[in-house]
């Protein structure tokens, strides 16, 4: 992967912050010598705090040379974070304790840190506080601005929580949800197969609505059974009745006995078995000695050893008898860190503001966890009316996980601008544009409106687009400066 290039001069101060339980966070802020007046605090992913510092042009993650290239001071933090394991940090290998001073710093502490030390070193290179300040993140990143949001509504004027991993526990837990069934059935489908089922849903999508992927409310109410097509024939044999009926439970998501959903599913038109750039998913098999074999998250697998408290823990302990148990224990012991309280009073008498983005055929975070708290946090805050001053979602059909490469989606460049319209001019985004980058041709191939939800049109007979509002949302940000291309 390239380096990041064209990266003006700057000050690169790096900050220890002794912080609870005796950890040093480091903090690292970058601060251009032509300066824009803003501040940026960004993010990490997964179970991290700490941003990798080169991403390609695709994917809607800032860093430190995205920020600093386009004028802005900004920081990260490692959260204290020294760990070499991925994401089995905080827990001792030979007893299983977790470090819960480390897990909060994580949580939250880490980002209100970040701009608390990240602003005062702007400050005191530049002598004067930032006009306006921002926190980005994606993934992991964006459970960590959603979570700021809620916690340390003061420390930022505008943040944009993307593609967000909120509900940690019942998240990780319910990412091990489509191996389960598998296991259960004895029946590990091959890539081959769970192609066959979302290709055919696709289709059927496209025959009632015009398009393949349509605006998350359609998949309130549309279903497609998986059962029409036992007998097609695929490179790996027939579907049969058992691999309908492992589709349809994944589709559904975990249920217990009486019905109702402990965690979404994935909507039947996702890939989620790792044919996709990233190569992840929650149903990835491989072949192995001529026979498939499952391939679980890594992310979900650690959280399962912090949860049971054994570093040597193994995901198949779980049936089906014993998900939901295990489900709910977890949801209960770490709701310290769920990041999914709707009370964003102290958001709202802030005046900041908040722009939640996500996927709706993201392959690694189902969309119903982000959709379910919108919808929460309109009930406990007036509606859309009592909201649409503060917080707004946009859920872009088609789209996948942190990036634009199936799209459209909402790039880095493009929801930063707007967000930036908000906070700086006062111009609330009704509609961002969703852009699909083309890998093979290098560039934007593709663009489609994603509207603020619950207003984006089901099909696109009588497309209620309007030419003013799309403009609004377009507005050259002329006195914004760049806007993190």
């Amino acid at each position: 992967m390239p380096a990041e290039t064209g990266l003006p001069p700057y000050c690169d101060v790096q900050v220890d912050l002794r912080t609870e339980g005796g950890h040093v966070s480091r903090i690292e802020v970058w601060v251009p010598l032509a300066w824009n007046g803003r501040f940026l605090g960004v993010t990490g992913g997964g179970n991290r705090t700490a941003p990798d510092y080169v991403f390609r042009e695709y994917v809607r993650q800032a860093n430190l040379p995205r920020g600093v290239r386009n004028g802005f001071a900004t920081a990260a933090t490692d959260g204290a974070n020294k760990d070499s394991r991925f994401a089995d940090w905080g827990q001792d290998v030979d007893t299983g304790e977790l470090d819960w001073d480390l897990i909060r710093i994580w949580a939250h502490l880490a980002t209100h840190h970040t701009a608390v030390v990240g602003k005062a070193v702007t400050r005191a290179i530049h002598g004067a506080e930032p006009r306006y300040s921002y926190l980005q993140g994606t993934s992991g990143g964006g459970r960590q601005t959603l979570l700021s949001a809620q916690r340390y509504p003061e420390d930022y004027d505008g943040m944009w929580a993307g593609d967000c991993a909120l509900d940690y526990a019942k998240l990780s837990v319910g990412c091990l949800w489509p191996l389960l069934v598998m296991k259960e059935h004895d029946n590990y489908m091959s890539p081959a197969k769970l192609s066959a089922f979302r290709d055919a849903a696709a289709a059927a999508l496209e025959g009632e609505t015009g398009v393949v992927n349509d605006h998350i409310g359609v998949f309130d109410t549309w279903r497609f059974d998986p059962f029409q097509i036992v007998g097609a024939l695929t490179e790996d044999g027939p579907i049969t009745e058992t691999d309908a009926t492992v589709m349809q439970m994944i589709w559904d998501g975990p249920q217990p006995a009486d019905g109702t959903r402990l965690w979404g599913g994935f909507p039947a038109t996702t890939e989620t078995w790792g044919q996709n750039i990233g190569q992840v998913g929650m149903a990835v098999t491989a072949e192995e000695d001529g026979r498939r074999v499952p391939v679980p998250f890594v992310m979900a697998e650690a959280f399962g050893r912090w949860y049971s408290g054994d570093p040597n823990w193994d995901w198949r302990t779980l049936n089906l008898d014993n998900f939901e148990e295990f489900f709910n224990g977890a949801a209960k012991r770490f709701a310290e860190v769920a990041t999914v309280d709707p009370d964003l009073s102290g958001l709202r008498d802030s005046g900041h503001k908040l722009l939640l983005s996500h996927a709706v055929n993201d392959e690694v975070i189902t969309p119903w966890g982000v959709l379910g708290y919108f919808r929460n946090v309109l009930d406990k805050m007036g509606g859309v009316e009592g909201t649409r001053d503060y917080v707004r979602l946009f859920m872009g059909a088609g789209d996948a996980h942190s990036h634009i490469t199936k799209g459209p989606g909402i790039s880095l460049a493009a929801g930063m601008k707007a967000l930036m319209a908000w906070v700086e001019e006062g111009i609330a985004p009704d509609v961002i544009a969703g852009e699909k980058f083309d890998l093979s041709e290098e560039r934007i191939t593709q663009t489609r409106p994603i509207y603020a939800y619950p207003y984006a049109p089901r099909y696109v007979g009588g497309d209620p687009l309007d030419a003013l509002s799309y403009e609004k949302a377009l507005v050259p940000s002329s006195s914004l400066g760049a806007p993190l291309s």
